[in-house]
């Protein structure tokens, strides 16, 4: 009986601290599994501004190119809309709307204005 006393304590500690051990260890994943998600989470807010942001100045350059485009341009690109989707506007003062060579350079120069506006945003 004496042995089983002697026992009896160092084996409950032992069982205790087990135990406790574990719920320690436990605590210890669920908090980085909720770092990690917070982490996660924060990625894709941060992914999904930038392409809000891209989507907008996308559109902006867009609209200011599209404004600037002579007529023959924009029907070209109307008529033909797969060969334009993805490929960027690039406007020379031959593609600028303008009767005269001052017109157009005038344009070119309110084209590059519209576009310089586009990224302050």
């Amino acid at each position: 009986m004496d042995k089983i006393n002697k026992l009896t304590l160092p084996t409950t500690i032992l069982i205790a601290s087990i135990i406790l051990g574990g719920f320690y260890y436990a605590t210890q994943i669920s908090k980085q599994n909720s770092i990690e998600r917070q982490q996660q989470v924060k990625i894709a807010q941060e992914q999904l501004e930038k392409e809000n942001l891209e989507k907008i100045l996308n559109d902006c350059l867009s609209s200011a190119d599209w404004k600037y485009l002579s007529v023959f341009e924009r029907i070209s690109r109307i008529s033909n809309p797969g060969q334009w989707e993805n490929m960027p506007v690039s406007i020379t003062s031959y593609n600028i709307m303008g009767d005269t060579s001052v017109e157009k350079q005038q344009n070119l120069k309110l084209w590059k204005n519209e576009r310089d506006e586009c990224f302050k945003k």
